[in-house]
């Protein structure tokens, strides 16, 4: 009968870390909650045995209860003593802990991972132990089986494989349960490995066997945050002193490492202690008067401070940065209650833009731990008119991007160059890049908001350009006309360097005469925005 049921594993997750307060129960609890139940091994078994080093260790480094007992012969009845407070499965099924989580309306969720277990709630036939004839999954050790009718069994009672079991991404309850030879249960034949779900596990006794595999997936659990693990067994034997004295350890957050407890606990006790920690009210049946195992719950994350901001007032745009502590994880920053877009730069760093719905008050961050709020309120002021301290480059030709640095650009309307509207982009409310308008002339650059113009301090020259002239060659004396962009204004065309008579017929176009001394090579056109050269040459043919 010892070997036919299985509870807490050597190695049970408790309280494991939520990212968010639970909603709907009576009191809020910020951790995950793993556990993990082995088989048929006493407390003198495990203590110390150099067969298990990874759960010796486990135990130095957690909280050992060292007077915690099963309370019946049998695997079944003390897997159901820890999540009903029965050792009988009644018709209809008794309240359990997986029921109460179900009945949370979603605030809580749960999951029982069975290993070796082919289908969701006990579906399927499963394969034996290596040369034995014991399954290596058995429905005795599956307690939420046994209340199928009275909780979400088919959903949440699920196979233990790479598919279902992700340690970064647990319910607020799991419920582990490897299968009869990772368990300690039975050893295969012939020194066969156990097919655990993560591949062959080894070992050189049962007990070794199920330390391995804790040792694979235990630390998997306590690397996340905010988990703690509990780790028991089922049941041990009568004649141990206490009988039924096993091992209950917990590790991980929320426990004092090298610590010991010597309350006399048992299986009414956990489940008492489930109860409690997820804030369920009392447990059903004997949970109800046992001492609840004090499952230890993750340290509550720091609440945030503002200390101080700069700069300490401005108009919707302005960013401002927050001093303070305990930033990380935050997850809104308001300006007088209006939420504002915002970076968390450090610990103790948050940048934030200033809301276009914001009024003067204090500025507020909220993370897990709780809201902040400043000392002293952020004045929202008036935006002043935009104002130009720098363009780069300062002059270029028709098409160039243009970055044009300044102040309170946000809501920018228009930019032009010496007043043809150029098309933009608001980088920020110092930064506008603007793109070289066709039709523009050097002059001015300006920018509008609705709160005015901001001009340029410099005139912005315009290059102009030489796209193509014809004819492509000629002698001295003909007529040339040359097609581009910016040539109003124009003071000068040459021709490989030599000054030509010209007119300027458009924006766009020249006329121009080869001149005396003219020689092969590319025509320049020059206005007070500066010159541009054809990409191509003139020839110059000789006198007929």
């Amino acid at each position: 009968m010892l070997r036919t049921l299985r509870f807490l594993g050597a190695g049970a997750l408790l309280g494991a870390g939520l990212a968010w307060p639970l909603q709907g129960t009576a009191q809020a609890q910020s951790g995950k909650l793993v556990v993990i139940v082995m088989e048929n091994e006493t407390y003198d078994n495990i203590i110390g045995n150099s067969q298990a080093p990874y759960l010796n260790q486990l135990i130095a480094g957690g909280e050992l209860f060292t007077n915690y007992t099963a309370v019946a012969s049998g695997s079944t009845p003390d897997y159901l003593a820890m999540t009903s407070g029965l050792t009988s499965a009644l018709s209809p099924p008794s309240p359990n802990i997986f029921q109460a989580i179900d009945g949370s309306g979603g605030a809580l969720t749960w999951k029982e991972f069975m290993e070796s277990m082919q289908g969701n709630c006990a579906y399927g036939t499963s394969a034996d132990v290596p040369g034995t004839s014991v399954p290596l999954y058995t429905a005795s050790h599956d307690p939420d089986y046994q209340y199928r009718s009275n909780t979400t069994c088919s959903t949440n009672d699920v196979p233990m494989n790479s598919s279902t079991f992700d340690p970064a991404s647990l319910p607020d309850l799991s419920y582990i349960v490897p299968d009869q030879c990772d368990d300690m249960h039975t050893l295969p034949a012939s020194g066969q490995a156990c097919p655990a779900y993560f591949g062959p596990n080894a070992g050189t006794s049962l007990i070794n066997m199920g330390d391995n595999w804790l040792a694979t997936v235990v630390p998997s659990l306590l690397a996340q945050p905010n988990v703690t693990v509990l780790i028991t067994w089922d049941e041990g034997t009568l004649s141990s002193t206490p009988p039924e004295h096993i091992v209950a350890v917990a590790a991980g957050a929320g426990v004092a490492p090298g610590s010991t407890d010597g309350t006399a606990y048992n299986h009414y006790g956990l489940e008492a202690g489930l109860y409690r920690y997820f804030s369920l009210g009392a447990a059903p049946n004997n949970g109800a008067t046992a001492t609840p195992l004090p499952l230890p719950s993750p340290a509550p994350p720091p609440a945030p401070t503002v200390s101080s901001f700069t700069p300490g007032s401005g108009w919707p745009g302005t960013q401002v940065t927050i001093t303070g502590s305990a930033f990380a994880g935050a997850t809104s920053v308001t300006f007088n209650g209006v939420a504002a877009p915002f970076t968390v730069t450090s610990g103790t760093q948050i940048t934030a833009t200033v809301p276009t719905a914001a009024t003067t008050g204090p500025i507020s961050v909220t993370t897990p731990g709780g809201t902040a709020t400043s000392p002293a309120s952020f004045s929202v002021t008036n935006q002043p008119g935009p104002g130009i301290s720098a363009v780069s480059p300062p002059s270029a030709p028709v098409g160039s991007s243009v970055t044009i640095s300044g102040s309170a650009f946000t809501g920018a309307t228009s930019v032009t160059f010496n007043g043809v509207a150029a098309p933009f982009t608001v980088v920020s409310d110092t930064t506008l890049t603007a793109t070289v308008p066709a039709g523009a002339l050097t002059g001015p650059l300006a920018v509008t908001t609705p709160y005015g113009t901001g001009t340029s301090p410099a005139a912005f020259g315009v290059i102009p350009t030489v796209s193509s002239f014809s004819p492509t060659s000629g002698k001295i004396g003909t007529a040339v006309s040359i097609t581009g962009s910016a040539f109003t204004g124009a003071t000068s065309v040459t021709f490989n360097g030599v000054a030509a008579p010209f007119t300027v017929t458009s924006g766009t176009q020249i006329t121009a005469t080869v001149p005396m001394a003219a020689t092969a090579g590319p025509i320049g056109v020059t206005t007070p925005g500066g010159t541009g050269t054809s990409s191509s040459s003139f020839t110059v043919r000789g006198h007929k």
